[in-house]
């Protein structure tokens, strides 16, 4: 089964006219792995991508050569105030070198299928490739490639992913910049990422914002809070 909808009670079992009036508060709703008792890891990160919880664990997987970390936003300018993003550093390990963000979750495409994301490249013509892959099957993937027009400034690059199959599930995210071309971890080879998210089109303005997932914090400003009160 899947479950797309959580509902909460508080008090359950006492109406508001016998308990009077009441006001509750919660926040950072989440699933986390690990034995009872309330200890366990931290929860795996969902698309949208923004790196700005405290509460994830954002378990970057690097590969040859690739160096993704989280770190407080350097560039805090244009379209990308916000405060974290992904940097990765590409040394000199393999032309593909990269990193892989593990979900939470398999990505849900009937949210659409064009995914966007913020960047910040040191060149023009740098290029990012942007893979999904299934949990345990590397081999289930599907990927698109798309090249930077700005340098040291942030701009929004789009993925076309309209002829993935959704029969099959994705739950991993893989970025490598400049596929084909050997880094020297230098700040030539350095790159700012944030925002990874899908949309409907490729429009930046209108639609609905972005359907909520775990864990829910209330902390993002693009994202539809479809709460629906009853009783």
């Amino acid at each position: 089964f899947n479950y797309n909808k959580a509902s909460i009670f508080f008090n359950f079992g006492t109406t508001g006219a016998v308990a009077g009036e009441k006001t509750y508060y919660f926040d950072d709703m989440a699933f986390v792995t690990g034995g009872s008792g309330g200890g366990g890891d931290n929860p795996l990160p969902t698309v949208p991508l923004d790196f700005e919880s405290e509460e994830l664990n954002y378990d970057f997987i690097n590969f040859e050569g690739g160096e993704l970390t989280r770190i407080a936003n350097s560039q805090k300018s244009g379209i990308n105030t916000s405060n974290h993003v992904a940097q990765m550093v590409k040394g000199n390990g393999q032309v593909y070198a990269g990193s892989v963000i593990p979900l939470a979750s398999p990505i849900d495409f009937s949210v659409g299928k064009i995914f966007k994301a913020k960047v910040f490249m040191p060149r023009v013509g740098a290029k990012l490739l942007l893979k999904v892959e299934n949990q345990t099957n590397a081999g289930i993937a599907f990927e698109k490639e798309a090249t930077g027009t700005k340098a040291n400034e942030w701009e929004e690059i789009t993925f076309d992913y309209s002829d993935i199959n959704t029969a099959n599930t994705y739950q991993k995210v893989v970025l490598i910049f400049d596929l084909g071309t050997m880094g020297d971890g230098s700040a030539n080879f350095t790159y700012l990422i944030d925002d990874i998210e899908l949309t409907s089109g490729e429009g930046t303005g209108g639609g609905d914002p972005n359907q909520m997932n775990l864990p829910v914090t209330f902390d993002e400003t693009d994202v539809n809070y479809g709460l629906v009160g009853f009783g």
